[in-house]
């Protein structure tokens, strides 16, 4: 039988939880104000990328045909291989990836027969190849143009980032990985449509583009008054938060992490943190306002929490303001866990019509040097943690109350090898059913919306035969000898058979 017992703190109206950015990047260029950080580690991480020798990847370097081409191939794991596919390209190092494009109909090259590998690729030259190369349906032409179906294609996926300047404008190599990394990623980002790329392509001034980007991309009109000459228009970009699941792929992005309750939006580049109005009453600051204190390389947070290295911010009306300070404490790596050298520490935030409270509450009992999160989703109610000693569950209890309980769990688990189960057998990683699993067991969760969330443990079944599916009704789980059927939300096992 499962024992839980209790370590019950309660705390009113925390809604929402604060997710861990890892602001370490595999490049010393790249890092968490990038705009395309995320996909650049993420890429890097699965080895799809190389930088150079002095360790940056140089993200802002236009890319010619070739790099193009070895990029698209390291992604679609394609292994490169014959040479001599067109006149100028022989045995050069790019050869192989070309060549294997070639050969899967990627590439045609120009009418000269020849592939030019060494010239700058286009917006529009890229975004054929890569509708070409992932398959993408390109029957939508509206637009007029050749090349109006691929970019079409990509707008739907929202995979055409910010950064872009028009259809001639020279992609560089953060815009290729994003632009992959988006075509691949079920999210809601703020992205370019064959309109807004046709209207910013026709305008040379920097601070007139971005302008137009306000208009038509993010959908808040501005004028040029209010844009700051500081500006530095290659990281510009508006924050979204970004939450990293255990396996460092991203869950959230772009509009669907955007602040609930802020009556503004909030952009960054390396330099500031800007707040500009996104609705709301008299008291709403309807400028770009420039808030200079916080530090936007470490600026982070999801939905209204938000925190840089020294401060977690709250939202007003008329931007943000510092509550607490972090005092050398750092967020770690999911929910609205804190800590230093010594305690963990998790966040909570106190809803009241006269005067929000916010604070910092340290869980005793808690083992430091080895606590660690260990399950790979960030939406839900609860959260898996362990330390050497235990399995723990923090748990909202009530959303609409702030109630939360930071539980013990008392399963026979085998600590040492407790982890999330790689592909989660097959079901959508997004799905609300996870898998874990230790030495002895496979374990199964439901992260419902509000309903606590328990382990259910599943023997007798072959891990490396294992495979599982919701059919709308019970989640099944089997193997070649073995089919075990339970309850949709996972509490129970129905059958064996």
């Amino acid at each position: 039988m499962k024992k839980i017992f209790y370590i019950v703190i309660v705390c009113f109206g925390v809604f929402f939880m604060l997710f861990s950015f890892i602001v370490e990047a595999g490049f010393d260029d790249v890092t968490g104000v990038h705009p395309y950080y995320e996909s650049i580690n993420n890429f890097y991480e699965q080895s799809y990328i190389d930088g150079y020798s002095d360790g940056t990847f140089k993200p802002n370097k236009t890319v010619n045909r070739a790099e193009f081409v070895k990029i698209l191939i390291e992604y679609l794991d394609y292994y490169p291989e014959s040479t001599n596919c067109f006149p100028d390209v022989k045995e050069d190092w790019y050869a192989p990836y070309v060549c294997t494009a070639k050969k899967m109909g990627w590439i045609e090259g120009y009418p000269d027969g020849y592939f030019h590998p060494e010239r700058e690729i286009n917006l529009v030259e890229a975004s054929k190849i890569i509708v070409v190369a992932l398959g993408l349906d390109f029957s939508d032409s509206t637009g007029g143009t050749w090349f109006a179906p691929y970019i079409n294609a990509l707008a739907k996926k929202e995979s055409l980032p910010p950064s872009l300047n028009g259809f001639e404008h020279f992609v560089n190599r953060g815009e290729i990985v994003e632009m992959l990394y988006r075509s691949d990623v079920i999210e809601y980002y703020y992205s370019h449509t064959y309109l807004t790329l046709e209207q910013i392509g026709k305008i040379s001034s920097q601070k007139e583009k971005l302008l137009k980007k306000f208009e038509l991309v993010y959908e808040l009109p501005a004028s040029l008054e209010e844009l700051s000459n500081e500006i530095d228009y290659e990281t510009f970009d508006i924050f979204t938060p970004m939450i990293l699941d255990a396996a460092g792929g991203q869950t959230c992005y772009g509009r669907s992490c955007v602040f609930f309750w802020s009556p503004f939006t909030l952009f960054r580049d390396k330099n500031s943190v800007y707040c500009k109005a996104s609705g709301g009453g008299d008291d709403v600051v309807n400028s770009l306002v420039v808030y200079s204190d916080a530090d936007p390389e470490t600026f982070h947070g999801y939905k209204d929490i938000i925190f840089d290295k020294d401060y977690i911010y709250s939202t007003d009306y008329s931007c943000i303001s510092p509550i607490i300070s972090l005092e050398g404490k750092k967020h770690l790596f999911g929910g609205r866990i804190f800590a230093d050298d010594l305690n963990i520490y998790i966040y909570r935030h106190e809803y009241s019509y006269d005067e929000d409270k916010y604070f910092l509450d340290k869980i005793d009992g808690v083992d430091r040097e080895s606590f660690e999160k260990v399950d790979a989703v960030h939406w839900a109610y609860s959260r898996l943690y362990r330390d050497n000693d235990n399995l723990y569950e923090l748990i909202d209890v009530n959303y609409q109350t702030g109630e939360y309980e930071f539980n013990i769990v008392d399963l026979e688990i085998d600590l040492d090898t407790f982890q999330h189960v790689e592909g989660n057998f097959g079901i959508d990683p997004h799905s609300r059913h996870h898998f874990y699993q230790d030495k002895n067991n496979i374990y199964c969760m439901h992260y419902g919306w509000g309903d606590f969330a328990d382990l259910v443990t599943i023997s007798g079944l072959n891990f490396d035969e294992v495979k599982a599916y919701v059919d709308g009704i019970n989640v099944v789980l089997y193997d070649s000898s073995k089919t075990i059927l339970l309850d949709h939300e996972a509490e129970m096992i129905l059958d064996v058979f």
